[in-house]
């Protein structure tokens, strides 16, 4: 929650805006009815690429480790409960949330919004 507090005061508007656009363009393919294996795949590494890029926003090695060596475990352990199959739709707007919370530059706000994505992660992967 505290990477992306300070990745919605530093993190550029084109980023933000290049982010937004991958996530908007996945989402609508997948509304269209083109959630195949290709988008799937695509979508997977959206999904990841935004955690990694608030994370590596921190500019800290020893935390952007920490977190990739965590990720990897965790889609280990299980991975149909950490991919992306079937769940493009909710994923993406999930991330456009927090998107949208990052972009009003409220720390605050975007803590919010990841935490309610933290939560549905966990409760998938915990099967709640």
């Amino acid at each position: 929650k505290e990477a992306v507090a300070l990745f919605c005061l530093s993190a550029s508007d084109e980023l933000l805006a290049s982010l937004r656009k991958e996530h908007e363009d996945t989402l609508e393919d997948a509304l269209q009815g083109r959630e195949t294996p290709e988008l799937e795949l695509r979508a997977q590494t959206i999904d990841w690429n935004l955690h990694e890029t608030i994370i590596d926003s921190l500019g800290n090695e020893i935390i952007g480790r920490a977190y990739r060596i965590n990720a990897i475990k965790m889609r280990l352990i299980n991975q149909e409960r950490f991919r992306i199959t079937g769940r493009v739709v909710p994923v993406m707007r999930e991330h456009l949330a927090i998107l949208t919370a990052i972009e009003t530059r409220d720390p605050q706000t975007a803590m919010d919004a990841i935490a309610v994505h933290i939560n549905n992660a966990r409760n998938l992967a915990l099967k709640i």
